[in-house]
């Protein structure tokens, strides 16, 4: 008998066996298994469904029909509209029981309407799939979808799913393939025309960026990939700007003429700054940080030794407002500044900016500020949190454990993270909170309710005369965890002990915080297997000019790569601020700012791998 992962070594107990297998396998029966045919299903006059439970049936006269189903009108609203709105609230169980029952089948005759519909069911089966996580039986059924003739309507919200899907994935070239597609069929009702232009945009810069640039055979597609490619290298400003010229002549009509003449205007006014003011806390309590950011900033204006520009360097903490350390400096007024480094300080400039003056703060406020001449940059976890959530839906984790600090840093970033999955159609199944380290491995078992396996097995125990061996088992409705950790020495801690509690074999995903930068190898052995989100200059090594292998600590690699990232940022101030809108490849992360001015981040999926960081 296998229970509990229990074995038995008496021998009255084997003779039992057989007996107590089948009282269990009939109890299992009776309840794992939903009904086929609920009591409040729509149903076509054929009813019923076939025993495969697909909703589709043989059709071999389909292809006599598929060239009126273009023609067709839309199918009826009503029809799926319980469907919709159950998968709007993330409930698949309800959609699954409102799809209607195919109404085709052998021996009847098959109108153009009626497979419209079966198709239309096999696309909701689909997305029910994909929302329960089942990605195998997803990839089938779309494969199926896309190997037939779709009503055009169809057709637009199958590549409007397929678009999503692969934006979650992060993948580009596939993402770039199905917004041309679903631009030449005039777009979705919740993705216009110029939201395809858009997502072609980025696609094609990620591409680029890549070294992954795919074929195009229409201008469309050519004339995006060619606007990437100006943009791609880190080259003077009179070399794009000639670069970009020339995509102007040759793509006049092209729907990114208007961004080109954006990114012109902005190149125009970047190639003429010269001076650039750091505004640092260069005393007190943030000093070393202060001191990590000016290392980086200064690295990178050395490495690319451009003729003419001067750096200043003030000490915010002279000054008891950061407004007076912009309007006490003397000499040429700086094209942008970059700083301050403290949240209060970021708010205060926030609600009186000066007049006319670039800005790129260190970091950004608890609550969302904007101002019209300002970007704000910041290595905010949140932004981690929320695309760590759609990296695991997009994996098919639906129903996880979180596990997060006791401290206002845990709440908060867990809230974010909570926001997203939830929006995405993610549970959560348990959440741990910790505090002390002497209390991780009862705080795990007890997230696994590995006391109430434990307890089970001594009341099998107890019923036999002869002893027997038992081993626990963890819960068994859990895809995933989520190791919110704010330092690389908590998720060492905490990894391990997933998989002495019978959870290795969880994926767990954890923040960039995971990874204490490469620094000890032997160490981070602890953190096999660990999925996480890396800055790219984890991937690139030697890539960050000043950071060297002589590190002696990774506390402010962070900072010093942040610095090096605000230098270029700063030189292409007004390209990122312009409408345009382009993606910029840092070294902590890709940053493209929106239109209050926040640079959101999107890091790199990695795993450790005996000890080392390897790309996902």
């Amino acid at each position: 008998m296998n229970f509990e992962e229990n074995s038995m070594r008496s021998g009255p107990v084997r003779r039992c066996a057989p007996a107590l297998l089948f009282l269990i396998s009939l109890a299992f029966s009776a309840c794992s298994d939903l009904p086929t045919q609920a009591p409040n299903r729509v149903a076509f006059p054929r009813g019923g469904e076939p025993e495969d439970g697909t909703g589709a049936f043989p059709d071999p006269g389909a292809e006599a029909i598929d060239e009126d189903l273009a023609a067709l009108p839309p199918i009826d609203d009503g029809l799926f509209s319980p469907v919709r709105r159950a998968l709007a609230e993330g409930d698949w169980l309800a959609a699954r029981l409102a799809l209607p029952v195919a109404r085709s089948g052998p021996g009847m005759e098959e109108t153009a309407t009626q497979r419209a519909t079966d198709l239309w069911v096999t696309y909701y089966r689909a997305k029910i799939e994909y929302l329960r996580g089942d990605l195998e039986s997803h990839a089938s059924r779309i494969a199926e979808l896309t190997a037939a003739a779709l009503p055009v309507g169809l057709e637009i919200e199958l590549l409007e799913h397929q678009l999503s899907v692969a934006e979650a994935r992060g993948d580009e070239a596939a993402r770039f393939d199905l917004a041309r597609r679903l631009l030449d069929l005039g777009g979705h009702p919740d993705r216009t025309a110029d939201a395809c232009q858009d997502a072609l945009w980025q696609a094609a810069q990620r591409l680029v960026a890549e070294q992954s640039r795919p074929r195009a055979d229409d201008t469309i597609a050519r004339g995006w990939l060619d606007l990437a490619t100006v943009l791609r290298n880190d080259r003077p400003p009179p070399e794009v700007l000639a670069s970009l010229a020339s995509w102007q002549a040759n793509y006049a009509e092209h729907p990114g003429a208007g961004k080109a003449l954006s990114l012109a205007e902005a190149l125009r006014t970047d190639a003429g700054a010269e001076r650039y003011t750091l505004l640092l806390p260069l005393s007190g309590p943030l000093a070393a940080a202060g001191d990590a950011l000016a290392r980086g900033a200064f690295a990178q204006y050395y490495a690319e030794n451009a003729p003419g520009v001067v750096i200043d360097i003030v000490d915010s903490r002279r000054y008891e407002k950061v407004s007076d350390a912009l309007q006490n400096r003397t000499g040429e007024a700086p094209a942008v500044v970059l700083g301050p480094l403290g949240k209060r300080q970021v708010a205060e400039l926030l609600q009186f900016p000066p007049e006319g003056q670039a800005i790129l703060t260190l970091n950004r406020p608890e609550q969302p500020l904007a101002a019209p001449t300002v970007l704000q940059l910041a290595l905010a976890p949140e932004d981690e949190a929320r695309q760590l959530a759609e990296l695991a839906f997009a994996e098919g984790a639906r129903r996880v454990l979180l596990v997060r600090p006791e401290s206002a840093w845990g709440e908060r970033i867990s809230r974010v993270f909570e926001q997203r999955w939830s929006r995405l159609g993610g549970k959560l199944a348990a959440t741990a909170r910790y505090a002390e380290a002497s209390g991780y491995s009862r705080l795990i078992r007890d997230a696994l309710s590995l006391d109430a396996s434990e307890d089970r097995g001594r009341r099998l125990r107890s019923l036999f005369s002869d002893g027997i061996e038992t081993s626990g088992r963890r819960r068994g409705d859990l895809d995933a965890v989520f190791l919110l950790t704010r330092s690389s020495d908590e998720a060492r801690a905490l990894k391990p002990l997933l998989t002495y509690h019978y959870a290795g074999n969880l994926p767990t995903y954890a923040l960039s915080t995971a990874d204490a930068g490469g620094l000890d190898p032997a160490r981070d052995r602890d953190l096999e297997g660990l999925r996480l989100l890396v800055m790219p200059w984890r991937l690139q090594e030697g890539a960050v000019p000043g950071l060297g292998d002589e590190r002696a600590s990774g506390s402010f690699d962070a900072l010093h790569t942040l610095g090096s990232d605000a230098y270029r940022l700063a030189r292409r101030w007004s390209v990122l601020h312009s409408d345009a809108r382009p993606l910029q490849q840092g070294f902590t992360a890709e940053l493209q700012a929106d239109a209050s001015g926040v640079l959101h981040r999107r890091l790199r999926p990695a795993e450790f791998s005996r000890g080392r960081l390897i790309p996902r």
